[in-house]
């Protein structure tokens, strides 16, 4: 009874060390896909800009 009583402890520890794990698992995603579209998107501005100029090979250095 007291064993049983342990796993069902360690059950729902883990459980919660899952949860825990996964919203962690979502905020990490959620911030790099934050940075990742911030960067892809600043990129794609300073390519159009360098474009209009004709400097893109200035836009790679800088």
């Amino acid at each position: 009874m007291i064993s049983r009583g342990r796993r069902e402890y360690n059950g729902a520890y883990m459980h919660v060390h899952v949860l825990f794990f996964f919203l962690f698992l979502f905020w990490v995603f959620f911030w790099f896909f934050l940075f990742v579209f911030g960067f892809l998107f600043n990129f794609g501005n300073k390519v159009k800009m360098c474009k209009r100029r004709n400097l893109l090979v200035l836009s790679w250095v800088n």
